[in-house]
């Protein structure tokens, strides 16, 4: 799927909902796979959701988990805590930030 997204010219962000994967490892692969595209294209930025804990050191090793293997500089953002909305429900924060990202980009 990423090799798609390298021929769209005008796009700068990539996310996606990895929360949907079966387990915690494929998780991070897929995130990881998400920040080597957007440091392979150097104009993109990962927007990527911490995972659903409230746990901060759950949080910092996934954040390092992340890190193995990638070069610098990382173009990515990992979003924490995940919010609640209007139906109380516990939702994912990147989705909400790509919007604001939309809106002033």
């Amino acid at each position: 799927m990423l090799q798609t997204l390298a021929s769209l010219k005008t796009l700068t962000s990539v996310t996606a909902d990895a929360m949907q994967l079966p387990d915690l490892q494929t998780v991070i692969q897929a995130q990881q796979s998400i920040l080597k595209h957007c440091a392979e294209m150097g104009n993109r930025l990962a927007i990527l959701d911490a995972l659903p804990t409230e746990n901060l050191e759950v949080i910092k090793q996934q954040r390092n988990q992340l890190l193995i293997n990638q070069r610098e500089p990382i173009n990515g953002t990992l979003y924490y805590p995940w919010l609640k909305n209007a139906q109380a429900q516990i939702v994912p924060p990147c989705g909400h930030v790509a919007g604001i990202f939309a809106r002033s980009d």
